[in-house]
């Protein structure tokens, strides 16, 4: 209604494509999943009330997206998300439910009586109703009705250098009507939607307060997450090395991180420091703070560590040690 008002008032005639539509039948919660058969449902839904409408809008085209769904790996994500879901076949080639549904809609078909059959929005399906249909507006908080309720889905709790695209997921029990509002680390609240994308330049810890306000204007309950951004990454240090000479294939040494790290505010992702340990030129394991190695042959031995906190920084300098064995 809003794109054909638009044009109308700017003297534009031509048809419509709408050239994406589509909901998914799985994935992580979002105001687009359902299952499967939900989503035959909202097919039918959907395109008859187009079919019916058409006039109105001067549509022309709707296309479905996509026709299969796919893998995070295909098209190269690593974390699963309802737009992997859209298909009318599943990742294995099997039907869903909206494939029949779909097929309805091909050309040369008639739908069953009483489908499509009349326009139901206010003006119906005259050309001029557009534009005559009060659209939702940013809203103060002041009304009455249902109080609308935010859900965040998925946060995370710690963002390193490494994080992939970190951010906010959350969903309101209004599908797409209403708006939401956010306010970071105290801000005034603004509009904003889902994802929150996290930015990696302000380390330290912040906090994210969502609500939703209804179409009515009523204000819901906030909701709250906070993370800790630490991109910086640990310094090792080796406390206790092995004696440059050795009589025993055995060796202890101890690791830890620098403590002007330690005493940092922002540093609050060094509770939880590992170390991963690489004897000679042999691949990189998880090891101890108080490590104990026993060499497989005689001779010069060089042990690099490197410390990785729990926001996922490595210390890719690291530390090295350096001993000689003399004897099995």
């Amino acid at each position: 209604d809003s794109a054909r008002a638009i044009m109308r008032a700017s003297g534009d005639n031509r048809p419509i494509w709408i050239t994406e539509l589509g909901w998914a039948s799985a994935g992580p919660a979002h105001p687009f999943v359902s299952d499967p058969s939900t989503q035959a449902a909202y097919i039918r839904s959907a395109y008859d009330t187009m079919v019916a409408c058409k006039d109105r809008w001067g549509l022309q085209r709707a296309m479905w997206f996509g026709l299969k769904d796919v893998t995070p790996a295909s098209i190269g994500a690593t974390d699963d998300s309802w737009n992997m879901h859209l298909g009318l076949y599943n990742q294995d080639g099997s039907a869903k439910p909206a494939l029949d549904a779909f097929r309805e809609y091909l050309g040369g078909r008639e739908l069953p009586a009483g489908r499509a059959s009349s326009c139901t929005l206010p003006g119906g399906n005259d050309p001029s109703a557009p534009g005559t249909v009060e659209l939702p507006r940013p809203s103060t908080g002041t009304g009455s009705g249902p109080t609308p309720i935010v859900t965040i889905t998925r946060a995370p709790t710690m963002v390193g250098s490494a994080s992939k695209a970190p951010r906010v997921d959350f969903i309101t029990d209004m599908g797409n009507a209403g708006n939401v509002e956010c306010s970071l680390d105290g801000a005034a609240w603004t509009l904003c939607q889902t994802p929150f994308m996290i930015t990696k330049d302000r380390e330290g810890q912040h906090t994210l307060q969502v609500r939703a306000i209804s179409p009515s204007k009523v204000t819901g309950p906030v909701a709250t997450t906070s993370w800790v951004v630490d991109v910086t990454a640990p310094t090792t240090v080796i406390k206790k090395a092995p004696k440059k000479v050795k009589k025993t294939a055995k060796a202890a040494m101890t690791f830890g991180v620098a403590e002007a790290r330690l005493a940092s505010a922002a540093r609050l992702s060094d509770s939880g420091i590992r170390f991963q340990c690489q004897l000679n030129k042999g691949g990189w394991k998880t090891c101890p703070a108080n490590y104990k190695v026993r060499v497989a042959k005689l001779g010069k031995q060089v042990m690099k560590v490197r410390a990785v906190d729990a926001a996922g920084n490595v210390d890719q300098r690291g530390a090295t040690a350096r001993f000689t064995v003399t004897k099995r």
